[in-house]
């Protein structure tokens, strides 16, 4: 049954209506927005001074990753191999949290896509948080990459203006994480799909679980996304029988100890993920693009997680752990984006302003630890 357009905008409104009489916290508030809107091309932000290393994963990014991927290999040894199903741990209790709040703005027929209207929607902003040309302060904004780029838009035709406020200088553009975790799985197709005649490629594997719903382009979300998780699933439990010279996840072996599980765990990593191994080299096409595959389909299952635990640190790294496949698969626009969120954060923002967006990126409804959220997703959810 067909709904007409002017139905749907009044439900919408009168929920918004009902949503905006909820008080909301003065303390830690974010804003966001998006639109479904075709990018337009926009100048890009500020840029400082920074050398190439502060845009590549430091030496504690590592350290913290691989600690990070330790204990997610060490999960699937504990619960898919017979053999080492007594280092299996009981899962952390997860402590509650206070549950995020949120509010909508009130229904606007405005096309953030459009310059007037997207000043139009951050006025909007400024008005409702009660701001002045003499009051005004460093206000995070967070959407997906066209909102970022249209914000940066508005603040550059408004940069000849009376007042910081008309300016729109307080509008701190944020990518949401949602669609950074969405932009990193298409890189992963895109790098990796290839043809389903070519064995351990995505387009392969998709045809052998049988994901039908499932495209080349990672259109739809959700799909994509259950299919790299468990495409990371299996090809973490093959290398691990490639490794550990097994046939079968049931075979028994003897056991190990907790050292000697770290040091197996250490040189997997350095042979099947880091390729720091400096024997047992193997001269296959097929293997190297396997254990490329399955770096990149770790990297992307950590962000997965790193969002859901809301560890803010952790989701900036992964920006430097993707700009260069940002670069690789020609999505320019994450790149550029990648390299501007980078350089806010370092040199452009204000220290407060770095810290709120960096440990403060995502919502949490379900009130306990593990269910956070990224904004732009809950924007998204809303929306529908």
């Amino acid at each position: 049954m067909g709904v007409s357009s002017r139905t749907v905008w009044r439900v919408i409104s009168e929920n918004a209506a009902v949503m905006r009489s909820t008080p909301i916290p003065e303390a830690g508030e974010i804003w966001a927005y998006d639109n479904v809107n075709i990018m337009v091309n926009v100048q890009q932000g500020r840029r400082k001074d920074l050398s190439d290393d502060d845009f590549l994963p430091s030496k504690e990014d590592m350290t913290n990753l691989k600690k990070r991927f330790g204990a997610h290999i060490k999960a699937v040894l504990s619960s898919e191999f017979l053999s080492f199903a007594n280092h299996k741990k009981p899962p952390p209790k997860r402590k509650s949290t206070t549950s995020s709040t949120y509010r909508p703005l009130q229904l606007m027929g405005a096309n953030e896509a459009t310059t007037s209207d997207n000043i139009q929607i951050l006025r909007q902003f400024a008005t409702e948080a009660g701001m002045t040309a003499e009051n005004c302060w460093d206000q995070e904004v967070i959407g997906d990459q066209a909102t970022c780029k249209n914000i940066r838009g508005a603040r550059r035709y408004r940069q000849d203006d009376v007042d910081d406020l008309e300016k729109l200088t307080w509008a701190k553009e944020c990518p949401g994480d949602f669609h950074f975790l969405w932009e990193t799985g298409r890189c992963l197709f895109l790098a990796y799909w290839s043809s389903p005649k070519n064995i351990g490629s995505l387009a392969h594997l998709k045809d052998a679980v049988d994901r039908r719903t499932v495209d080349s382009l990672g259109k739809k979300f959700n799909q994509m996304d259950e299919f790299l998780h468990h495409a990371c699933e299996g090809h973490l439990v093959a290398a691990l029988l490639q490794h550990l010279e097994m046939d079968s996840p049931s075979e028994v072996i003897e056991e190990r100890t907790e050292e000697e599980l770290e040091d197996l765990v250490h040189s997997f990593m350095d042979q099947y993920i880091f390729k720091r191994s400096s024997g047992n080299s193997v001269d296959d096409s097929v293997f190297q693009f396997a254990t490329s595959l399955l770096q990149h389909l770790m990297l992307y299952t950590d962000l997965r997680q790193c969002i859901r635990d809301e560890d803010g640190p952790a989701v900036v790294a992964h920006w430097r752990f993707w700009l260069p496949t940002f670069l690789g698969t020609g999505r320019s626009q994450y790149s550029t984006e990648a390299a501007n969120h980078l350089a806010n954060l370092m040199a452009d923002w204000s220290p407060k302003t770095a810290y709120v967006l960096t440990h403060n990126r995502g919502v949490n409804t379900h009130s306990k630890e593990g269910h956070g959220k990224p904004v732009d997703m809950l924007v998204e959810h809303y929306n529908k």
